[in-house]
C-alpha cells in the first residue's frame, strides 16, 4: 500500500496545481429535468446552446475563464492565480448580475416558450486544480480550500 501511494503522488502531483486566490461561479437551470422531458432533444440542446452561447460572449466580456458545461450547468471562474483577485472576485459577481439579465431577454424572446429561472452559486479562495483521470484528460478544479 505504501508503494501504490508513492506511485500515486509521482505520477499525479506534477499536475495539481494549488493557486492562492480564485472565485468560481456555478449556475444551473431551475426545473431543468422536468423541462426535458417535455421537449423533443434536438430542441432542449438548442435551448441550452442558445442560452450558453450567450453566457460564453459575457464571459470574454468579463475576462474570465469558461471551466466548462455539465448538462444544464455552467461553470465558470476567475483566472487562477489573478495577482488582482479582489477585481477578478467582482468581475464574476458582475457575470452573475449580466447572466441574469440575459435570461431575462432569452426568455422574452420569441424562441423560447418556457420561463427560465437560474440558480447561481459563487465561492472565492485558494483552488487546486489539475488533470483528472487516466482517460479522456481534462483539467479540472479539484477543491476550493
Amino acid at each position: 500500500e505504501k508503494w501504490s501511494l508513492r506511485w500515486y503522488y509521482l505520477a499525479f502531483l506534477p499536475f495539481l496545481s494549488l493557486k492562492t486566490g480564485c472565485t468560481m461561479l456555478f449556475a444551473d437551470i431551475v426545473g431543468f429535468t422536468e423541462m426535458s422531458a417535455l421537449l423533443d432533444p434536438t430542441e432542449l440542446v438548442a435551448i441550452i446552446n442558445g442560452l450558453f452561447s450567450k453566457f460564453d460572449d459575457l464571459v470574454e466580456e468579463h475576462g474570465l475563464n469558461k471551466v466548462k458545461t455539465i448538462g444544464d450547468c455552467y461553470f465558470a471562474s476567475s483566472i487562477p492565480g489573478d495577482p488582482n483577485h479582489s477585481e477578478s472576485c467582482r468581475q464574476v459577481c458582475l457575470f452573475a448580475l449580466d447572466m441574469m439579465d440575459s435570461l431575462a431577454e432569452f426568455n422574452n424572446s420569441n424562441h423560447n416558450r418556457f420561463h427560465l429561472k437560474l440558480r447561481v452559486g459563487i465561492n472565492t479562495g485558494p483552488v487546486v486544480a489539475g488533470v483528472v483521470g487516466r482517460k479522456r484528460y481534462l483539467f479540472d478544479y479539484g477543491a476550493m480550500l
